[in-house]
């Protein structure tokens, strides 16, 4: 074997010493935009039509999922007096959770039970209306006007006591939104971009090169967003740490669930993938203004996705100290071991693929007669001469 089959076959079968390698990722030379495709009509087509179902459906999708929010089945903690519980469980927007007193509602907002809460004073006095702005702005602005209103209706004053304030660098509440966001892209073009460089895992080698591929991408990644929210805009107040730790397993069950899919199902496949997470993976996780300000179809969606997963868990990190942040970390952690399973059910699939395609040539080479080749071919090895009897043997 030559020193260019050596090469042939550490890069798992791809054949590298091929002049034009290096240009093949770019269609052709680098100084230029390449030969274009054989079929360039059709692919111009397949590839406008792609381009506006994607442009379209994140128009129509976040336009839908942000741009008139209102409440859908909110829940809401109430405590006081029953004619004004009564009138409030009336109202369809509303899950209406009745609790024991005005400690019970501020604990059940802190444990992200609810996302709001409502005293009313049983006899005279102020509504309270309970708020934590840094679940969701819009959330909160929507609890309070529904505090407002009660107490309009029974010509009192509304008191509004917000148990998770926003800092003061992100006043909107939007900051955590558009890093789950964007991160979620750059995750999701990493690993497509590394499967065109390393190719398809198809060896265990090429596995776990992958992997390390994709942890110091993703952790590197995350390191940058955290370090930027926290040291440049000032919004991380809480455990810089975690957040991080919770961007890097974001990153990563988005790359791995890409690279499995692609891995399964080839580049189209994941690229369907990257599309589904873009359009409705970021709009259902509840974004600027929260899943219960929602449609039905949103909500009912929101758990497919890993983003809703990473926004509810860094807000519940940065805002709650921690409080329900187990089932969104269980979310992601199940997107992160569905990609590399994914990964691993195709490199097992092509390993066996490879060994029943070489099994009938080994088995063939066994079984084939004395003075042929394993292809069948009779032997071509230059045959013994004659031997010629001796003058003295013959007399």
């Amino acid at each position: 074997m030559n020193q260019r089959d050596n090469d042939h076959l550490e890069h798992g079968g791809r054949d590298t010493a091929h002049p034009a390698y290096e240009d093949a990722l770019a269609g052709g030379a680098i100084g230029s935009e390449g030969p274009g495709a054989p079929h360039r009509y059709r692919a111009l087509v397949i590839a406008g039509i792609g381009l506006l179902v994607l442009v379209l459906g994140m128009v129509i999708s976040y336009s839908g999922a942000f741009g008139q929010p209102t409440p859908n089945h909110l829940p809401i903690a109430v405590a006081g007096s029953p004619t004004a519980i009564v009138h409030l469980e009336q109202q369809d927007e509303l899950d209406v959770t009745v609790v024991k007193d005005a400690a019970a509602v501020r604990r059940s907002v802190l444990d992200r039970n609810t996302v709001g809460g409502l005293v009313f004073p049983v006899t005279s006095g102020p509504v309270t209306t309970v708020i934590a702005s840094g679940a969701s702005k819009t959330t909160a602005l929507a609890v309070t006007k529904v505090g407002t209103a009660v107490a309009a209706k029974a010509h009192t004053t509304a008191i509004v006591t917000d148990v998770a304030p926003l800092p003061s660098a992100d006043p909107a509440g939007t900051l955590e939104f558009y890093v789950v966001l964007f991160l979620g892209i750059g995750a999701s073009l990493g690993a497509t971009l590394f499967g065109r460089i390393l190719g398809t895992v198809d060896t265990a080698r090429g596995f776990v090169e992958r992997g390390l591929v994709l942890l110091v991408f993703t952790g590197l990644l995350s390191a940058g967003a955290a370090w930027w929210e926290n040291i440049v805009l000032g919004g991380i107040t809480h455990e810089p740490w975690q957040v991080f730790g919770l961007l890097w397993l974001y990153t990563l069950a988005v790359g791995g669930a890409v690279t499995g899919v692609a891995a399964v199902l080839g580049s189209f496949a994941s690229v369907g993938l990257i599309i589904l997470l873009v359009v409705f993976g970021n709009s259902s996780s509840g974004g600027p203004v929260g899943t219960g300000m929602q449609d039905n179809f949103f909500q009912g969606i929101a758990l497919l996705f890993p983003q809703g997963a990473a926004l509810d868990g860094l807000r519940s990190v940065e805002y709650f100290d921690g409080v329900a942040a187990g089932w969104p970390i269980a979310r992601l952690a199940i997107w992160a071991v569905a990609g590399g399973l994914l990964a691993l059910v195709a490199m097992a699939v092509r390993a066996a693929r490879e060994a029943r395609r070489r099994r009938p040539a080994h088995i063939g080479a066994h079984a084939m007669p004395r003075g042929t080749t394993a292809v069948g071919q009779l032997d071509a090895s230059p045959a013994a001469p004659p031997t010629v009897p001796s003058i003295s043997a013959a007399r």
